[in-house]
């Protein structure tokens, strides 16, 4: 059972990358569209921020997305970082290897954080 799934009726733009001024001084570009989707997002979900272990599904249309959490009994909370810079991490070193030519191609992909050793590494 969900405790949240909600369809957003808007286009996600990637965020953008730290970049540099003439000046040389770092800056990140602001997300065009990411204080709109907060704005939607929390419009449309009114109850309580998820505050225990979750599964969460995202599916990506062209001018919407769904969004969908579910609670994970039974695991255990592993700090090694958020799962989404793990993730990009990875998809990255991935592209530099190459293994695959772009993540951009990449259409579907899961990630779970696991808490077993391999034996021998």
């Amino acid at each position: 059972m969900y405790l949240i799934d909600i369809v957003v009726p808007i286009r996600v733009r990637p965020k953008g990358r730290p970049r540099l001024t003439k000046y040389g001084q770092v800056y990140t570009p602001t997300a065009a569209n990411e204080q709109d989707i907060a704005v939607l997002m929390r419009s449309l979900h009114n109850g309580p921020a998820v505050d225990e272990l979750c599964r969460v599904e995202i599916d990506i249309g062209r001018e919407w997305f769904q969004f969908r959490v579910e609670p994970l009994r039974g695991h255990k909370k592993v700090h090694r970082g958020d799962i989404d810079n793990l993730l990009k991490a990875i998809m990255d070193s991935a592209e530099k290897a190459g293994i695959i030519t772009n993540d951009n191609l990449v259409r579907e992909l899961e990630i779970c954080e696991v808490d077993v050793e391999l034996s021998g590494v």
